[in-house]
């Protein structure tokens, strides 16, 4: 009872501070945004080759114009009812007459939040470019010997927008557009979605919303949207967070009745146990909910590397790549396990 009391109070103090600026100018001389400072959208930057990615425009948010976004390589200009972005991808191995199947990947957020509500771009994100990105995502598609390719969300690697809305329905929306452009302009027959964490929310809602899925590979994912939402707001409040209203969330829990039956997609969940990120028993439900649906899920428990035990996503990269080789469950259990060895020392 006191500590429960001690810790609110430590809490109010920190969020006061937070709302005066307190520690503010320090925030800000390491490129990050603190808790209570207005995101200034900017136009958006267009990194090429080896430079590297914004944080700032990550953090800030960004617009576009349709004539900016001509200036974007390998750009879409994304209309939707409730916005218009530029959406960045990447793509290796395509054809120019048609394309039976592609590979997609949906990378996961990039903004953390921390205890005092400091707002900052995982530190990974900061080294990486267009260059790796492609580089990427050509081995990728060598591995599975079909094209494929890598989207970044709004906000992100690239893309207009602001990344502190994802999980909205308008994101999902932007994204199940994009694959519609990306489907008309180069010819694609099915899709092979994965995705990471957040943007395993996007796989799993590609796979409610189109027909054209052939497969679902989800790593880690934030899948029980509304629960976890709900769970996190009332277990670790902080300082200086959005909160947008639940209904404009998507939760991909509550259109699994929407997939296809016949024929139905693969459908592979992988998890750690140990996620210390996305709890392991969400994942649980996603997959109860599934076969409730009476719909055949695969869920194959990996070890992801320290410290977090999140990220899965070359788990989720080989898999794909196996089943566009059509390998069957077994032998992608077996894979799984090899790149697991990468992660048990």
């Amino acid at each position: 009872m006191i500590n429960n009391i001690k810790k609110k109070i430590r809490w109010h103090i920190t969020d006061i501070k937070a709302r005066i600026g307190i520690g503010n100018a320090e925030i800000l001389r390491r490129g990050n945004l603190p808790a209570y400072a207005p995101q200034e959208p900017r136009l958006l930057s267009i990194p090429l080759g080896d430079e590297s990615f914004s944080s700032s425009d990550v953090l800030h948010s960004t617009f576009c114009t349709q004539e900016h976004a001509a200036n974007v390589p390998f750009s879409l200009w994304v209309k939707t009812q409730h916005a218009n972005e530029c959406i960045r991808y990447y793509p290796a191995g395509l054809n120019s007459s048609e394309n039976p199947k592609v590979m997609v990947f949906f990378p996961g957020d990039l903004t953390l939040r921390t205890t005092k509500g400091e707002r900052r771009v995982v530190h990974s994100y900061k080294s990486n470019s267009p260059q790796k990105v492609i580089q990427a995502v050509q081995q990728w598609a060598a591995d599975a010997n079909i094209p494929a390719l890598y989207v970044g969300r709004p906000g992100t690697f690239g893309s207009s927008g602001n990344h502190d809305n994802r999980r909205q329905i308008t994101e999902i929306k932007l994204m199940n557009e994009s694959l519609n452009l990306l489907k008309k302009k180069y010819k694609i027959g099915e899709f092979i979605v994965t995705g990471q964490s957040g943007g395993g929310q996007i796989a799993a809602a590609m796979l409610n919303l189109r027909q054209d899925i052939s497969a679902a590979v989800i790593t880690s994912g934030l899948l029980p949207v509304h629960f976890l939402t709900r769970r996190w707001r009332k277990i670790r409040p902080i300082p200086g967070a959005k909160k947008h209203p639940i209904e404009m969330l998507y939760d991909p829990t509550e259109g699994i009745a929407d997939i296809p039956k016949d024929p139905q997609p693969i459908i592979i969940i992988i998890s750690d146990p140990r996620d210390r990120v996305i709890p392991f028993n969400s994942q649980v439900l996603y997959v109860n909910r599934l076969k409730k649906e009476e719909l055949t899920v695969h869920h194959i428990y990996a070890h992801a590397p320290l410290p977090k035990r999140h990220a899965l996503r070359e788990h989720g990269k080989k898999a794909a790549a196996l089943i566009a080789k059509g390998a069957n469950i077994e032998d992608i259990r077996i894979a799984i396990v090899s790149e697991d060895m990468r992660n048990t020392s």
